[in-house]
């Protein structure tokens, strides 16, 4: 089963991180009203819900960091 509640980047086991793709975050943009958050990854403008072209969808973007699904498990992917 999909594990739906998101964990730690860093507490997922050492095979998962090292395959997970590399993000380049230029800009995060959090606002407590959700149609207002945007991030700028490798250029490109996503809004929640949209998959990157790498593999993972973004789930939600919290003021610390981002949610994302990859590969059948939620993780969090802090920026600070």
């Amino acid at each position: 089963p999909r594990n739906k509640t998101p964990v730690k980047l860093n507490d997922t086991p050492p095979a998962y991180r090292a395959a997970f793709p590399a993000l380049n975050i230029q800009v995060h943009s959090y606002d407590r009203e959700a149609r207002a958050r945007f991030v700028r990854i490798d250029g490109y403008r996503y809004v929640e819900g949209e998959a990157l072209p790498s593999g993972p969808t973004l789930v939600e973007i919290t003021a610390g960091g981002l949610v994302l699904d990859w590969q059948g498990e939620r993780v969090i992917y802090p920026l600070n």
